[in-house]
């Protein structure tokens, strides 16, 4: 039973996946047609590296002919200046039996005047500031010029020069052959290359000498700073798959040649180490594609055990996703996949539950929200109202669908700076309470109401709003207002009673100090009795002389001690009502 079930799991069925493939199969194949591949591309560079020498060896030769040319010619022509004619006309019947890619041939004095020429006998160049020209007087038999573009005829030529001697050994002359460098390859043999490939000689200064591809182009440019070129002239021969100036790779092969100073590179595409791969690879795709075939079968075979019940997953999932948390999944196998669908129905039971209790606590949220007599508000951090509730809505006037997503005008001008400090210190997690402050209601009124504020969390811990409660505190107030004028005022008359009397009378008898005189007078509203008492310095007991004594209004204006005026005004209060 246990290796029954270790080949219902899921990855016994996903290793047999991929033992039904034909990797192995696909990886030998691969292997083979890599090593084919390099293969191949060492045999084309060594075919490349072949076809350098070879085109070197034909520059040696081309070079050869030429100076065998020039020895035949240094017997034939007269070194006298009075022979120049006769030299020229030599030298232009000889050019027409030279191919195209001989340019001209020339005659110089020992001086650099010319002697001979090959093609315009009105042009005569003096060649004393030539390389060429003093490297012949300095003693060498063969000498080969700089890459020129000449200005009579517009063409890229380089020229070969070789000392004219008498019998004696001595200098007479020296003739020069120029070589047109656009029809330089005309001189080798490239028949044989592949497709594609490109032959491109350059001198021992980098300077581009001939070119097989759009060789007008690449003639006469100085290439010495390209890294394929510093290592074909620091070598005499190289080979490797080499990133050319033009910037395209190429199989290279690089040899020089012995004559001149030259190096010759030839490079075939890196395309062509893909013809013995071009050759197998069908084989190979056809082994390849039975093979995948066969996988194919057979993992649409296993993988159907495993996909259906995913998909059913799925579906599933996306019912639940859709708000539907009374769906249950009813796959029922016994791998992974089986314990992944109770484990689901397990987690949308859980979802279910905790969503109708969420939905609970909500409702009686939302319930105790509407039903405070108090308004509610609650505003992002950019102060626009996301709740409003009914008490807010009798407060202030404004609806719940005004007010909310919007910033709502109640704090009066005054009242701004205010208003945006408790706004600060809520945003900074703050709890305030018990602030009375003023708000305008929407048709302009202004309301006393008490405040209370603290910041709202988000689920991440930040501070997303603020909610604060509005408690309208105006009728509070007119109560107080009332219960102090009660205390400081008669209820019938509107006069101040006792009470207030009192504080008047503490407040100026302390006064500031000052012997100033203050008088009060006492009037009783049913004219039973009236008083008047003296001023602040007065004084009052036994002893008193006459002249000192008050006059008692209760007794007919009649000077009477002080102890008598007590007694008359102590009777008189107590026979009117209270004020």
């Amino acid at each position: 039973m246990g290796w029954l079930m270790l080949f219902r799991t899921i990855r016994s069925r996903l290793l047999g996946l991929v033992v039904a493939t034909v990797c192995p199969f696909l990886v030998v194949i691969c292997g083979g047609l890599w090593l084919q591949l390099r293969q191949d591309q060492s045999n084309a560079l060594g075919d490349a590296l072949d076809q350098a020498q070879l085109f070197a060896a034909q520059i040696d030769e081309h070079i050869g002919n030429l100076e065998h040319l020039m020895i035949g010619l240094s017997r034939a022509v007269s070194t006298r200046l009075a022979d120049t004619s006769a030299n020229d006309a030599l030298l232009r019947q000889v050019k027409k039996e030279m191919p195209e890619f001989v340019a001209e041939i020339l005659l110089f004095a020992p001086d650099g005047s010319n002697i001979g020429v090959s093609w315009n006998e009105n042009v005569r160049n003096n060649a004393s500031e030539r390389a060429y020209f003093r490297r012949v007087l300095a003693g060498e038999h063969l000498a080969i010029g700089d890459v020129i573009h000449t200005r009579v005829s517009q063409q890229w030529v380089v020229t070969l020069a070789s000392p004219v001697e008498d019998q004696n050994g001595r200098l007479r002359a020296v003739i020069a052959i120029g070589t047109r460098l656009d029809r330089f390859q005309d001189a080798l043999r490239m028949q044989r290359l592949p497709p594609g490939s490109i032959v491109r000689v350059i001198n021992e200064n980098g300077i581009v000498v001939a070119q097989s591809d759009d060789g007008t182009k690449w003639i006469g440019r100085d290439l010495s700073s390209a890294n394929d070129v510093v290592e074909a002239l620091a070598s005499k021969e190289s080979m490797g798959n080499v990133r050319w100036p033009d910037g395209v790779e190429r199989l290279t092969g690089s040899a020089t040649a012995h004559r001149a100073p030259w190096t010759v590179s030839v490079g075939f595409p890196t395309s062509i180490g893909l013809r013995a791969m071009a050759i197998h690879l069908p084989w190979g795709g056809a082994i390849g594609g039975l093979s995948l075939l066969a996988g194919f079968v057979i993992a649409w075979m296993l993988s159907g055990r495993i996909a259906r019940p995913l998909r059913q997953l799925q579906r599933d999932a996306l019912a639940l996703a859709r708000g539907n948390l009374t769906h249950r999944t009813t796959v029922k196998t016994g791998d992974e996949v089986g314990k992944l669908a109770d484990a689901f129905n397990r987690m949308a039971e859980s979802i279910e539950r905790r969503q109708f209790e969420l939905q609970e606590s909500k409702n009686t949220l939302a319930a105790v929200i509407d039903a405070l007599p108090v308004a509610i508000v609650c505003s992002d951090l950019e102060r626009r109202i996301a709740l409003w509730n009914p008490g807010a809505e009798k407060l202030y006037g404004y609806s719940a669908a005004e007010a909310t997503g919007s910033i709502v005008q109640m704090v009066p001008p005054e009242g701004q700076a205010a208003s945006l400090e408790m706004y600060q210190r809520a945003r900074n997690g703050e709890t305030i309470r018990n602030e009375e402050v003023l708000r305008q209601r929407k048709d302009g009124s202004l309301v006393h109401v008490k405040l209370a504020a603290a910041p709202m969390y988000s689920p991440e811990g930040d501070i997303c709003g603020v909610a604060w409660a509005h408690q309208d505190i105006t009728e509070r107030r007119k109560a107080q207002a009332q219960l102090e004028r009660l205390a400081h005022f008669d209820p019938l008359t509107g006069l101040p009673n006792r009470l207030s009397l009192q504080k008047v009378l503490g407040r100026l008898l302390a006064g500031d100090g000052a012997k100033r005189p203050i008088a009060v007078a006492l009037f009783d509203l049913d004219r039973r009795s009236t008083a008047a008492s003296c001023d602040q310095g007065t004084r009052q007991g036994p002893g008193v002389p006459p002249r000192r004594r008050r006059i008692c209004p209760g007794c007919s204006g009649m000077r009477r001690p002080a102890r008598h005026w007590r007694d008359c005004r102590r009777r008189a209060q107590s026979a009117r009502p209270e004020f």
